[in-house]
């Protein structure tokens, strides 16, 4: 069984590949994820995760072009990423903001006519705002989809800020 850490720095998982470019962290693979080439055959990973990583990719749509071609039918990737108005989000190695709406071309949910000749893999993806502890009632808004447009749209995500936003991408 072949599990992925993308992006491990110093926390490294048991039972993982833990994948770095920086050689202090001491990865089991050293990589740079920027290039987007894993070393892995075609459907041959189990599951992958990556904690506050893709944020410092510039080219993060051609890793996730080589995730969809590493991993096996129904695996799953998961991905923690800090919330665009959320408190660590401006942080100075960042390459871009991340909103909900962020990979919705990736998304087999929001298919139109014109994403059926677009060449980027098409995943299920999941997605959850994660909220500080001190308004853990909005929590709730995950479980609509106008909700999290309105909070969206009218601002209020600035007043009640996410943290992070976690995903699950199924191949």
């Amino acid at each position: 069984m072949i599990k992925l850490h993308l992006g491990c720095g110093f926390d490294k998982l048991e039972g993982f590949i833990n994948i770095d470019s920086c050689p202090a962290c001491e990865p089991d693979l050293l990589l740079d994820l920027e290039k987007g080439v894993l070393p892995y055959d075609d459907c041959s990973v189990d599951f992958i995760t990556s904690r506050f990583c893709f944020e410092h990719i510039s080219n993060f749509e051609g890793l996730l072009k080589e995730c969809y071609r590493v991993m096996k039918p129904g695996c799953s990737m998961f991905m923690k990423l800090p919330y665009a108005t959320g408190i660590h989000a401006d942080y100075e190695n960042h390459k871009y903001r991340v909103r909900y709406i962020v990979f919705t071309d990736f998304d087999k949910n929001t298919l139109t006519k014109d994403d059926m000749t677009c060449d980027k893999p098409k995943f299920t993806i999941n997605r959850k705002l994660v909220f500080p502890w001190w308004c853990g009632f909005m929590n709730l808004i995950n479980h609509s989809r106008w909700l999290i447009d309105a909070w969206e749209k009218t601002g209020l995500r600035y007043m009640i800020p996410a943290i992070e936003l976690d995903l699950e991408f199924i191949k």
